[in-house]
């Protein structure tokens, strides 16, 4: 745990003094290193990717895995490098695909609600809706070192999104919506007993409750949104169609089949490094 705060910091104060170009070439360099004796992540990933790609011979689905492991030390990088995030920065280098979907949900009154999963940078994601001016409310699992909490806290801080720990009261997910406000979270990992069975890639598996709940009991729109890198210092925040159902089970199979389509536009960016259909563990 110790030596997770190191790198964090220590990737913190590389970011202010290094070139992005320079902090990306050493992230490549050393995420081929940590892939060498990384083997549980290897595997993990691979076995996640056999579900997407079930025709692809085992060694190709490990080269695969590898660069899951080097694009999530990318994702690492561009979190450093999050202070120069801005409205100019998205301007000049963020595709936005949707947002006209997002002020209509707005629009209605009851708040808007985000699901998004562990495929691109959510992190960056939260972070580039609160530069364009919209009042984001994250749930958030705490990280058990309270040092590199506080780094996650900090950041997220300087951008102005809000934080809810999962745990906590119920309140003030409500409340925001009640203020017309935004309420994001990952809809694809249940850390807890009770979840909604869905159909993923042909297996069941559990997703969380809380996507449905909110969105039901609430009346507020429930839409996908996903950040992607594209490469070349480009990324997408796709913000996708709300979800039309009444029905907590069709709610989540509709999130589910929505992720499986962007996991198989961008398999390399599913930073899961556990196998997706066992009991997921914290930390991860």
């Amino acid at each position: 745990m110790k030596g997770r705060y190191f790198y964090y910091v220590l990737g913190e104060k590389l970011a202010r003094v290094l070139p992005k170009p320079a902090a990306f070439f050493l992230a490549g360099f050393f995420s081929r290193w940590y892939a060498c004796w990384a083997v549980g992540d290897l595997e993990a990933a691979a076995s996640n990717l056999k579900a997407v790609m079930p025709d692809v011979s085992s060694g190709e689905l490990r080269r695969l895995a590898g660069k899951i492991i080097r694009a999530f030390s990318y994702y690492l990088t561009d979190l450093f490098y999050s202070y120069r995030l801005s409205p100019d920065f998205i301007r000049r280098n963020v595709t936005i695909h949707g947002r006209e979907r997002l002020d209509e949900a707005l629009s209605g009154g009851k708040g808007a609600i985000l699901a998004s999963a562990h495929v691109g940078n959510w992190e960056m994601g939260g972070m580039t809706l609160t530069e364009m001016g919209y009042p984001v409310h994250v749930i958030a699992l705490r990280h058990q070192d309270p040092k590199v909490d506080k780094i996650f806290c900090d950041r997220r801080a300087r951008h102005g999104l809000k934080i809810i720990r999962v745990g906590e009261s119920l309140r003030p997910c409500y409340e925001v919506l009640e203020r017309n406000e935004v309420l994001a979270f990952n809809a694809d990992r249940l850390f807890g007993r009770e979840g909604i069975p869905v159909l993923f890639f042909g297996r069941e598996v559990l997703f969380p409750k809380g996507l449905s709940r909110f969105g039901l009991k609430t009346g507020a729109p429930v839409l996908p949104v996903f950040f992607t890198a594209l490469g070349s210092g480009r990324y997408l925040l796709d913000i996708g169609e709300p979800f039309l159902s009444s029905d907590e089970l069709d709610l989540t199979q509709q999130f589910a089949s929505r992720l499986e389509e962007k996991i198989k536009q961008f398999p390399c960016q599913w930073f899961i490094f556990q196998r997706f259909w066992e009991v997921p563990e914290w930390p991860a």
